[in-house]
């Protein structure tokens, strides 16, 4: 091979092995060799001999740019899993203050003056539950834009918001024991057909839901959960216990989500 051609040899291998850094010793050496013992003009020699360096210091520069990438994209990825994980932590304490609480939303014309008497007939005459006053430390109307809850009740036949002239209202309950809350929740679970306006409103079928509160980290969870939920067709959501439970049919796995990068592993 002629010592051009041994030159742009070795020029292509500089630029086409980005990896081969620890070569350049041999490399140059073999360069100089040639450019010793080639007829090239002194002009010519000099023509390649410099891209030559810049080319294995460019190299060099690379290796060092493609290491400190990798570390930093290893350190981001660490801080990243710390960061959900103290998220998902803080979360779960926000929570756990919510633990005898929920939310009663539908219930037309809801004041804070009138919610508790709302709430205990809703409990006797639909759940047969009796709650007494003790029994519920805290009871208020949640505000909403424009006196209408953003939640109010969905016809799950006809995907459409019901339609009234009675503003519908998102009661907030506390109980002063986790025992009652279980009941309640427990028992709406067979009375679903039971849960609608016509309690308070005649000639009125809305639906009533009662619900866990949850605090934004989970309720926003759940919104994307459900998302997905239509997106791959499963059949049940749930929440229990600061986590989003999905079932794609009554027999299959239960799919659990803590946080928002469980949801991408969903399938």
């Amino acid at each position: 091979m002629s010592g051009l051609g041994t030159i742009n040899s070795l020029l292509d291998s500089a630029i086409l092995n980005p990896n081969a850094a620890s070569h350049e010793t041999a490399e140059t050496a073999t360069l100089t060799s040639v450019l010793g013992t080639s007829n090239c003009s002194a002009d010519v020699i000099a023509l390649f001999e410099l891209p030559y360096k810049e080319i294995i210091d460019l190299k060099k520069l690379n290796s060092a740019y493609l290491a400190n990438l990798n570390k930093t994209q290893e350190e981001n990825y660490a801080l990243t899993n710390k960061v959900n994980r103290l998220e998902q932590r803080i979360s779960r304490l926000e929570q756990d203050k919510l633990i005898n609480d929920i939310e009663i939303v539908g219930i037309p014309n809801a004041t804070n003056e009138n919610a508790l008497d709302l709430s205990k007939k809703l409990f006797l005459d639909d759940l047969n539950v009796e709650v007494t006053d003790t029994q519920i430390s805290k009871c208020f109307v949640k505000p909403s834009r424009n006196n209408r809850n953003v939640n109010s009740a969905v016809d799950s036949s006809n995907n459409q918001t019901n339609n009234n002239t009675h503003p519908n209202t998102t009661i907030c309950i506390r109980f002063d024991s986790h025992a009652i809350k279980k009941s309640v929740l427990a028992t709406k679970k067979t009375s679903l057909d039971k849960l609608n306006t016509s309690l308070f409103i005649s000639n009125s079928n809305n639906k009533l839901f009662i619900n866990e509160s949850l605090n934004s980290f989970y309720r926003s969870l759940l919104y994307e959960a459900k998302k997905i939920k239509k997106e791959k067709k499963y059949k049940f959501i749930w929440y229990s216990n600061c986590r989003i439970l999905l079932r794609k049919t009554l027999n299959s796995k239960v799919v659990v989500v803590k946080s928002f990068s469980d949801l991408q592993n969903i399938k």
